[in-house]
């Protein structure tokens, strides 16, 4: 036999005794790939699992140190808002009531006593446009 013969005659050897084997193993191989899959998902699982208890620790401590904080002072702003905007309407009210009143006050003073000695005294300049 030639060395080529021999190459040859391995060869078949091998690929007869290689299917054949293939054929004998391949439900153990299914088995083995199955297990494999199934220990990789559950490992996946599991990790991604910690990664959720990671990240709601996370969160929650987030809510804990900056929204809730956040929360109470956007809560006591919005009280202090609407405590300023009743004194400012209140005192807006004082405001155009004084003006009324100086205002008559000043054309009661021009109709009875035009010539008055000393005469009134000046506006302010802060209210002049007011008037």
């Amino acid at each position: 036999m030639s060395a080529w013969e021999v190459v040859f005659a391995s060869l078949g050897l091998l690929s007869v005794g290689g299917l054949g084997s293939w054929f004998l193993l391949r439900p153990q191989i299914r088995k083995l790939r199955a297990e494999t899959s199934k220990a990789v998902v559950e490992a996946a699982v599991a990790e991604e699992s910690a990664e959720d208890v990671h990240w709601n620790a996370i969160v929650r401590a987030q809510v804990d140190v900056l929204i809730t904080p956040l929360q109470n002072e956007v809560t006591g702003l919005r009280n202090r808002v609407a405590d300023l905007e009743g004194k400012f309407a209140a005192l807006h009210l004082r405001y155009w009531r004084a003006i009324d009143h100086i205002r008559s006050t000043r054309r009661w003073v021009d109709t009875w006593h035009p010539d008055a000695q000393p005469p009134p005294p000046s506006v302010p300049e802060e209210i002049a446009d007011d008037l």
